[in-house]
């Protein structure tokens, strides 16, 4: 299940992305694909590379920060990661993609662009919501 927390409550385990995401054991999977494709417009290639929109091969440490902080969600459930750097596209991925994980939010006035792709609840605040519900209601 995906948890989210309040930032004015809350402090997270992982701040610096980057620093994060360099120490990963990057899985490929179909989680992670699907991030890749859905902040960045690319497809991952392997565990180090990934064809940008443009067909160029690049690192996986050349992703944003918002795709590299939803990848960190994805693959390190256990730690509460800062989304302080992510843009809404990274936000919405981690929402749609991450089945588990726990992310500190920074901002709640924007809802989440809802792909149907999640199956899982979203707990807040000590509740259980459907996607739509945690729009509706907390967003």
């Amino acid at each position: 299940m995906l948890q989210v927390f309040d930032a004015e409550n809350c402090r997270a385990d992982i701040v610096d992305i980057d620093a994060a995401f360099s120490k990963l054991e990057i899985v490929v999977n179909d989680a992670v694909k699907n991030i890749i494709k859905a902040v960045d417009t690319g497809n991952m290639i392997d565990e180090s590379t990934f064809e940008d929109r443009f067909g160029v091969r690049l690192y996986l440490s050349e992703l944003s920060t918002g795709c590299k902080a939803a990848i960190c969600v994805a693959l390190m459930p256990d730690q509460m990661i800062d989304l302080q750097e992510c843009g809404l596209n990274a936000r919405d991925a981690i929402f749609n993609y991450c089945e588990d994980g726990k992310v500190l939010l920074h901002d709640f006035g924007v809802t989440v662009v809802d792909q149907h792709t999640r199956k899982t609840p979203i707990q807040y605040a000590g509740k259980l919501f459907t996607l739509d519900r945690f729009n509706e209601d907390v967003l």
